[in-house]
């Protein structure tokens, strides 16, 4: 289902998820019960939703130029573990497939321009990983899990009017093995 199929069926027809199947990977993106928070009509949401997509594929492919291509050169991660990642750091565990996701769902309960050049997307975000980076869990196992994470993603458009992931928080809510 491509983007503008699947806002189209969740706002002409009510549906509360939509599935987008790109490869082996597919992105579920559901809206929360505080759905008037997301708005899927601003052009810049959709942009920023395509952008996540083409990066929640790009991790699972190992298709490193394709990850750093949406990301900002200020980009910094703070992942569950409590650890901060910088674009560059990001860009090389996928390229060394020390990062690599098997599947991505993700409930918004917030999508939204603050400001001209921001979009802030925020929810929960249900992963499969295949491979992490050692030092990203602590010490925990979490590859062939399905990890719950409330997430915080921050999008700026550049000068060169593109918009770029600038910033990511996630905090483990729970996870579960996979059967």
């Amino acid at each position: 289902m491509k983007w503008n199929s699947a806002i189209a069926a969740m706002l002409c027809l009510g549906l509360a998820a939509c599935t987008q199947t790109e490869g082996d990977i597919a992105e579920e993106f559901a809206l929360s019960p505080d759905a008037p928070n997301v708005d899927l009509e601003n052009p810049a949401v959709q942009e920023v939703l395509a952008i996540r997509d083409r990066a929640a594929t790009a991790l699972q492919q190992g298709d490193a130029e394709t990850f750093a291509a949406g990301i900002d050169e200020g980009f910094v991660a703070s992942n569950p573990a409590d650890q901060l990642a910088r674009k560059e750091a990001m860009v090389a565990f996928v390229a060394n497939a020390e990062l690599r996701y098997t599947g991505i769902d993700t409930v918004l309960a917030f999508a939204q321009q603050v400001a001209p050049d921001i979009v802030v997307l925020m929810g929960n975000e249900f992963t499969t990983q295949s491979s992490v980076p050692d030092d990203a869990t602590s010490g925990q196992s979490f590859v062939d899990s399905r990890l719950n994470r409330r997430f915080t993603d921050v999008y700026r458009r550049g000068e060169d009017g593109v918009w770029r992931h600038l910033a990511k928080q996630s905090t483990l809510v729970g996870s579960e093995p996979l059967d």
